[in-house]
């Protein structure tokens, strides 16, 4: 009699695995996959978006229909719950939440209403949903919006003081966000910002004029703090460094002393002169190296190791062992540097002094190695590791003090930044 093989139940788990593996492998599992995620963050009109896409690409894919089910009257009730909460209210957050709203509201109209026909896995009837245009809803929305920072720009605007004009122009900003050339927007911002940025020159380093290998230290030390602070966009938002090459004459004019430079008044003129509101200067207290020093001391190891025929004239017992002994000479080449700052910013319209710091670096490098006489078996992990090195070069002066000299213009930028955004 012929047998039948019976395959049915392997067909039927390949597919499962393979139904399974679907927001693994396809692109609609895997916008499936983030829809679910979004969903959880209540981030509906995303998750809405990317399920829709899904079911374009399959509109057969069950678990993203029965997703799309649950989440459309839950992201419907969760978003107007939220716009009850915030009637009678017309703060700036909740003008910006209200349009924010709107907007997803209107997005997941949109997605919606990009689906195909759907049919429900149990049912296997066509779903349905109760869809609602939001469009005039959220142009109005982002039109309060706009017109809400727009009036917070002119009240600021009036007020006089550089933080209000920042502030303006953000506001401005704002209203430019939600509708692009809206009103008078453009050239209020413009003027806002003309008036809010405040203008730094930086005086060169004075005090030690130390150079090795073709580094200069004062010059090295405050271009790093310059580039620092330029590659901090919120910082140079609204802030000017007034350029080197309009300071150079200036100082070359007034023949100005090395120590007139960190004089508080001479450094407000010289702000003047350049249109700054703030200046900074500085001036290297100490900048010293210490040459590569060696010391060195013997330590004696002592272990019981396996025996070998060498050690006994011949072959050893069965677990049998010898005390092996070894003198290492461990070995420090250590160098250093230190330097020592100080600095200050005047705020040049009041002469009065922002920040005033003194601050200092030590920098070191440093190399072991080891050499040994007696038995290699005695040495532990960390004395192969020694002796496997030799005497290398640390790094020298320059790379030390540039190092020093770098890590304090990070930390001198990193103070200025508080006064400067």
């Amino acid at each position: 009699m012929k047998k039948t093989v019976v395959f049915f139940p392997i067909v039927i788990l390949v597919l499962l695995q393979i139904t399974s593996c679907k927001t693994l492998f396809t692109e609609e599992g895997r916008l499936y996959s983030q829809a679910r995620t979004l969903a959880r963050q209540k981030r509906y009109d995303h998750a809405i978006t990317n399920v829709s896409m899904a079911l374009q690409i399959d509109p057969e894919y069950k678990k993203a229909i029965k997703l799309i089910d649950e989440i459309y009257p839950e992201s419907q009730s969760y978003y107007l719950r939220e716009l009850k909460n915030m009637e009678q209210k017309d703060s700036l957050e909740t003008l910006d939440r209200r349009a924010s709203i709107y907007t997803s509201l209107n997005r997941i109209y949109l997605a919606m209403n990009n689906l195909p026909q759907l049919i429900h896995p149990k049912t296997k009837e066509v779903l349905s949903f109760n869809l609602v245009d939001y469009s005039k809803e959220m142009d109005e929305a982002v039109q309060a919006a706009a017109e809400g920072y727009y009036q917070e720009g002119l009240k600021l605007a009036g007020n006089g003081t550089r933080e209000d004009a920042k502030a303006a122009s953000k506001a401005f900003l704002k209203a430019l966000e939600y509708i692009p050339d809206y009103k008078d927007a453009v050239s209020r911002e413009a003027a806002a910002r003309n008036k809010a940025i405040q203008a730094i020159v930086f005086l060169p380093f004075r005090g030690l004029d130390y150079t090795i290998s073709d580094l200069n230290a004062n010059e090295y030390l405050l271009d790093n703090i310059v580039a620092k602070l330029s590659s901090d966009k919120e910082v140079m938002e609204y802030t000017k460094i007034v350029d080197q090459s309009q300071l150079e004459p200036i100082l070359q004019s007034q023949q100005l002393a090395l120590s007139g430079l960190f004089d508080d008044t001479t450094s407000v003129e010289i702000g003047k002169l350049v249109s700054a509101n703030l200046i900074f200067s500085g001036k290297t207290n100490q900048i010293s190296y210490d040459k590569p020093v060696v010391t060195h001391k013997v330590e004696h190891r002592k272990k019981d190791v396996p025996a070998v025929f060498d050690d006994l004239g011949r072959d050893p017992l069965e677990g049998e062992t010898v005390t092996v002994e070894a003198d290492v000479d461990i070995f420090k080449k250590v160098t250093s540097a230190k330097i020592l700052i100080s600095y200050k910013l005047l705020d040049i319209e009041t002469s009065t002094v922002l920040l005033s710091d003194s601050l200092n670096k030590d920098t070191e490098d440093s190399i072991s190695w080891a050499t040994y006489q007696g038995d290699e078996r005695a040495l532990n992990d960390d004395d192969l590791e020694l002796v496997s090195k030799g005497d290398e070069k640390v790094k020298d002066a320059s790379e030390l003090i540039s190092e020093g000299l770098k890590d304090l213009g990070i930390e001198v930028a990193a103070k200025l930044k508080s006064y400067l955004k």
